[in-house]
């Protein structure tokens, strides 16, 4: 399309296992030079910028072994506020601005 919108799927995909709405995944990244670290929870948010290029904002809750349930549920909502925020500006049809969430570790921005 001229505006580079496109379109949003509605439905997740039939193989998405993590339980996350559409445009939002779940993951442990792990660290193989090092396997006996346990990983880092990570929530992964897909959007496109205002000239149509894929993105992907990275929520960091921390290692899985000092992982809280605050830190966790802090960067969950995190990435879901984001998400929500760029289909709310896709459909006004406005270019979404990420910078509200530069800095969403220090604060609530859900």
């Amino acid at each position: 399309p001229a505006n580079c919108l496109g379109s949003i799927r509605k439905k997740t995909l039939s193989h998405k296992r993590s339980g996350e709405p559409v445009g939002v995944s779940r993951t442990v990244a792990l660290n193989p030079a090092n396997p006996s670290y346990e990983g880092s929870l990570r929530f992964l948010v897909n959007w496109n910028d205002a000239t149509g290029k894929p993105r992907i904002k990275t929520f960091v809750a921390g290692p899985v072994a000092k992982m809280t349930s605050d830190r966790e549920a802090h960067a969950h909502k995190s990435a879901l506020a984001f998400r929500t925020a760029y289909e709310k500006s896709r459909q006004m049809g406005v270019p979404f601005n990420p910078d509200p969430f530069k800095h969403w570790r220090a604060s609530r921005v859900y």
